[in-house]
């Protein structure tokens, strides 16, 4: 089994990673901070014996995201895990912070995700996990400019596995994870909603085996979305979410 992981130095894909280690695998790292890719296939290469290749890249560096997606072939598995939460507040009065959100999460997803299609519909075959998040289920107050970034990563997800939906051999999931405790959370407050990465890791891997076009993990969250998704507006306008 051949793995491929972009934004390897999440927390969350590592743990999809570790996931798939011990059949040993050869692993394919993909990320921003060289010396934390190093770091990470030195540590499956000694406990887990992965044969590992590592590639530096900002992936809002389209060019450099192309050059690297070249050299791929013979993935049996895509992890596009990559993000950048950023604020809220400074988006709304900074553009450079607001086209950064979308940017890293949006389109740089979109030019990957055309990148591993175009893979797949090579080899006719492969299966990929794309993170996207709870908070694109719905606009709210608190983080609408990252959450629409994250739903309009949805439809992208729907009209790639629509396009791919003819071949059993391809498959493309869309995780949908809500608060996990991670570096780019490490300024939340914590609560009884949050879930660790490696749970909502395995979640993650056992929905792609599955075949699953939808997971959300931990999976109440499923139920607290429908009700924020069809919670008529007259009483949606007086919370605070």
């Amino acid at each position: 089994m051949k793995i491929c992981c972009f934004g390897a130095n999440s927390a969350i894909a590592k743990h999809i990673v570790y996931e798939y280690a011990d059949s040993s695998p050869e692993v394919i790292l993909v990320g921003r901070d060289q010396q934390k890719l190093d770091v990470e296939a030195q540590h499956l290469k000694a406990r887990y014996s992965c044969k590992t290749q590592v590639f530096s890249c900002d992936f809002t560096n389209t060019e450099k995201t192309i050059e690297v997606c070249k050299t791929l072939k013979d993935i049996d598995v895509f992890i596009i895990a990559h993000g950048y939460l950023g604020s809220q507040d400074e988006a709304q009065n900074n553009h450079s912070e607001l086209q950064k959100i979308i940017d890293v999460n949006y389109t740089s997803y979109a030019h990957l995700l055309e990148e591993v299609g175009r893979i797949v519909d090579m080899q006719q075959f492969g299966k990929t996990i794309v993170i996207g998040s709870v908070a694109g289920d719905r606009g709210r107050q608190s983080n609408y400019i990252y959450g629409s970034s994250k739903g309009a990563i949805e439809l992208y997800v729907q009209g790639i596995q629509h396009r791919f939906a003819h071949n059993p051999k391809i498959h493309f999931l869309l995780a949908k994870p809500g608060f996990v405790d991670t570096p780019m959370t490490k300024d939340f407050p914590k609560g009884p909603l949050w879930a660790k990465p490696k749970a909502v890791a395995k979640l993650m891997v056992q929905g792609l085996n599955k075949n699953k076009r939808v997971v959300y993990t931990p999976k109440f969250w499923f139920l607290i979305m429908t009700l924020i998704k069809w919670c008529p507006f007259f009483v949606f306008k007086k919370t605070k979410l």
